[in-house]
């Protein structure tokens, strides 16, 4: 079974969330094309979660999880082999995620250029790697002996428990990790980020919880904060200060605000979602919040619904509808001067992913014990 990849980040901001006032604007002309990325099967859906710097995005698609790179369409659902997900992509091509193996437990996975590599556990029930960044160390959660959740870093040589922020916090996870090495995540309902150098620090509150989504190459962290009176809300943390934004505002009815994704620049994507329960895609640039269903030309029909990554060229990837289809995109700035891979390079890691997914085939159809 191969689950959307942000549910449970997006139960917790959710859970998080009480509201208050959004809108968006209109623009005089499109600030974004538009491409879509079909299913692999007509008929089917697609979605996409992450967008490296080559334009490539993870999703999945009727058949499961997959990788949309040089107009095609790649099936990973022979990594998660029953229940699992894959969870990251990085610059490279490679992924990390999560399947069950024989004996019911969890096990982390990352992809390199040999193939399939089983992540080192230290025994638990449950691993569960979240992101990774572009040398494949990759983070995310695992459960200890006492059945406590624990902020993860591997390598393909060993783990790290990074414990927990203060004395009394029961549990810990890792969201993210930048190319620096920095890694963000939760605590206690504190928001931290760990570094080699200076090891778990607090980033902060506006007055109570703290949910940690995301961070970008400078260091900066986005997630979710409890803002006094005004309850729950959107933050960016730019190293000293947690800044609190959105919702959408000036009329619109979008009062719950979560932010899944921050570029080098600064520029914030995520998902407003109304009182009905309805979402749409949002961006904030410049400290203003566009909807980005209003940057794109309303002729071509698309109802963007969640934007999950942007990448440092300005793409942004998510999902929407058009044609009354559950769809991929990819918006790419009118503007942007990004360099598009080479049909050569594209191939490269096309052809790495099919040696990966035959390699995964092989090792379905062969016995699991003691591979993940």
């Amino acid at each position: 079974m191969s689950i959307h990849p942000l549910n449970g980040l997006r139960a917790v901001a959710l859970a998080l969330i009480l509201g208050a006032a959004g809108a968006g604007q209109t623009l005089a002309a499109p600030l974004y094309t538009i491409k879509e990325l079909p299913a692999s099967q007509p008929g089917g859906v697609s979605a996409g979660y992450r967008i490296n710097s080559h334009g490539a995005v993870l999703g999945f698609d009727s058949r499961g999880p997959a990788l949309f790179a040089g107009g095609g369409v790649t099936d990973l659902s022979g990594l998660t082999v029953r229940n699992g997900e894959v969870r990251a992509l990085n610059d490279a091509g490679h992924v990390t995620g999560y399947r069950q193996v024989d004996t019911g437990q969890f096990r982390g996975f990352v992809t390199t250029d040999a193939g399939v590599v089983a992540l080192p556990s230290l025994g638990g029930r449950s691993d569960q790697p979240r992101d990774l960044n572009n040398a494949g160390v990759v983070v995310g959660s695992m459960l200890n002996g006492e059945g406590r959740s624990r902020a993860a870093v591997w390598t393909t040589d060993g783990v790290t428990d990074l414990g927990v922020l203060a004395a009394g916090h029961l549990h810990s996870s890792a969201t993210a990790i930048n190319n620096r090495g920095e890694v963000a995540g939760n605590s206690g309902g504190r928001g931290f980020i760990w570094s080699q150098a200076e090891g778990m620090r607090d980033i902060g509150d506006l007055g109570g919880s703290v949910v940690v989504t995301n961070l970008n190459d400078a260091g900066w962290v986005i997630g979710m904060a409890d803002y006094g009176d005004a309850g729950p809300t959107a933050y960016v943390y730019d190293g000293m200060t947690m800044i609190p934004f959105g919702p959408l505002g000036r009329g619109m009815p979008f009062l719950r605000t979560i932010p899944w994704a921050i570029n080098l620049a600064g520029v914030v994507v995520g998902e407003s979602q109304d009182d009905n329960g309805d979402f749409t895609a949002f961006v904030r640039r410049d400290a203003e919040m566009l909807q980005l269903q209003t940057l794109i030309d309303p002729a071509l029909g698309w109802d963007l619904r969640a934007a999950y990554d942007i990448n440092d060229a300005g793409q942004i990837t998510g999902e929407g509808f058009v044609n009354g289809k559950r769809r991929c995109f990819v918006l790419t700035p009118i503007t942007s001067t990004a360099a598009v891979p080479e049909p050569g390079a594209w191939a490269f890691m096309i052809l790495g992913f099919g040696l990966v997914g035959a390699a995964a085939r092989r090792r379905t159809r062969g016995a699991v014990a003691g591979a993940v």
